[in-house]
């Protein structure tokens, strides 16, 4: 017997040889993982016609699993409320890597379905229920996924314009078949992006009121993402469906929220449910946690900003002047809405009300 631990040197040799077996079958498994993704979706596609141009890259940079995204923590409990405490984690760590890209502010939904932003001070009240801070924290995302509140996150990060998603959303105000609309748009973007990278959500289930999500391994500038939705909507010649980002640049505010996934719609008391593209019955919370998002390169994204760059030059070149009939200030002034402008100054402040 071992004089310091008690055990005989048989006994630990078999527990040391077991983890080093279970540690080699863990390396091979997820190296193995790794090259068969290489393997299967390692593509680019890079389409240019006269009228249209999309690129997209379907390169993953790394896989994840659970114990590495949430660490290795320890749960008292049996084994059904562990597994049930890490897939929690799991989920909740997922939401904020993929969806939330600042943690400064966020907005709370109203339970006439407006949003409250948690720092404006005219909605102390927000700050003062429990467990809501200023910042975008673990525990309220864990009180969203309860459906004791409602996240609002906001989109673009202000200190580099970036975003880490494309949002369509689908209103059936809107659209008169927003359900095909929907299918759709996710197939257009599994096709053309990497298809763990899309997800098709329902924001208030069962209401045919959709959500598709294009996520990005790294955040990428808000004036390329805004461009390739709009590029995607075009290819599948698509109206009155919103494109999330709308902004280029926060310019040091805010731009717009979008409601997190998985949530209770405070109005209408129905949650948001990921959805099978294909049956559109509702998938399990826990499903985007295999999500796998698309990355695109630093080549791609450079010839789509120039791409924009063209493109806003050729309106700039057909709205002159010249073109429009406009000869000097008097003609400019003789358009209706800019003679309306001219009598009729809109306030400082008061610009949105025009």
């Amino acid at each position: 017997m071992n004089p310091i631990s008690g055990y005989s040197a048989k006994t630990i040799f078999r527990v040391i040889w077991k983890k080093l077996c279970s540690l080699v079958g863990l390396g091979l498994r997820c190296r193995r993982g790794v090259e068969d993704a290489k393997n299967g979706l390692t593509k680019c596609i890079l389409e240019e016609k006269a009228s249209s141009f999309f690129l997209i890259a379907k390169t993953p940079t790394s896989i994840k699993t659970g114990r590495e995204l949430i660490g290795i923590h320890a749960c008292k409990g049996d084994l059904k409320d562990r597994k049930k405490w890490v897939t929690q984690m799991c989920l909740i760590e997922t939401l904020n890597k993929f969806f939330v890209n600042r943690v400064d502010t966020y907005a709370i939904q109203r339970t006439d379905g407006s949003y409250a932003r948690i720092t404006d001070s005219k909605v102390d009240w927000l700050r003062k229920r429990p467990g809501l801070q200023k910042k975008l924290t673990v525990e309220v995302l864990k009180r969203h996924i309860a459906g004791e509140v409602t996240v609002g996150v906001y989109q673009l990060n202000p200190e580099d314009d970036r975003v880490k998603w494309i949002c369509f959303d689908i209103d059936p105000e809107m659209v008169k078949n927003p359900a095909d609309v929907a299918r759709s748009i996710y197939a257009f973007c599994a096709n053309e992006f990497l298809k763990e990278a899309v997800w098709l959500e329902a924001s208030r289930f069962d209401d045919p009121s959709y959500h598709v999500w294009v996520l990005f391994m790294d955040p990428v500038p808000a004036v390329v993402a805004k461009w390739l939705g709009r590029q995607c909507l075009l290819k599948i010649e698509v109206s009155h469906v919103e494109v999330f980002p709308k902004q280029d640049s926060a310019k040091n505010r805010f731009g717009n929220l979008v409601k997190l996934p998985l949530g209770l719609h405070q109005k209408n008391k129905k949650w948001s449910q990921w959805l099978d593209p294909e049956t559109f019955k509702p998938l399990p919370k826990e499903a985007i946690i295999k999500a796998f998002p698309a990355t695109l390169t630093k080549e791609q994204i450079a010839t789509v900003q120039k791409k924009i760059e063209k493109e806003k030059q050729e309106r700039l070149s057909t709205h002159t002047p010249e073109t429009l009939g406009i000869k000097g200030v008097e003609d400019l002034f003789a358009v209706p809405c800019v003679k309306a402008f001219r009598d009729n100054p809109i306030p400082q402040g008061r610009r949105h009300l025009s």
